[in-house]
């Protein structure tokens, strides 16, 4: 969002730069690595997946031996959905928003894949669900 950028940006001084850097890093040609689910790939940055806070989940995937050519692209697991998959991902890469429809799904997704600060904001993102429908 536009106050992380700000703080980012702040010890830099001048930042009229930033707008070609920013766009890039939107693109996919700073990705490292391709999730495979079905027929959708969607490529990544693998410092976001396996970070050393989290499981080690894609930290062992990029190492598996095999369809995983040295760690260029990983089959995501059965059972995830498209959009629970897209909206993992968004949370993952800093998205406050979550669609009540997928947060179960996306909150198991992320306890499988290690990612506890995705689970917490889904458990967080459930439990205002609750409170609003015991407001009602």
């Amino acid at each position: 969002n536009s106050e992380d950028w700000a703080k980012l940006e702040a010890p830099f001084g001048d930042v009229s730069n930033w707008a070609p850097l920013k766009a890039a890093v939107k693109t996919s040609h700073f990705t490292d690595v391709t999730l495979e689910l079905g027929v959708l790939k969607v490529r990544a940055h693998r410092c976001m997946l396996a970070s050393p806070e989290d499981g080690h989940y894609f930290a062992a995937a990029f190492r598996w031996p095999g369809e995983c050519v040295q760690g260029r692209s990983v089959s995501m697991p059965e059972g995830l959905s498209e959009e629970a998959m897209m909206a993992l991902l968004r949370l993952r890469y800093g998205a406050d928003e979550l669609e009540a429809e997928f947060t179960l799904e996306v909150r198991h997704f992320a306890e499988l894949l290690d990612w506890p600060n995705v689970r917490k904001r889904c458990e967080a993102h459930l439990e205002a669900l609750l409170q609003q429908s015991k407001d009602v």
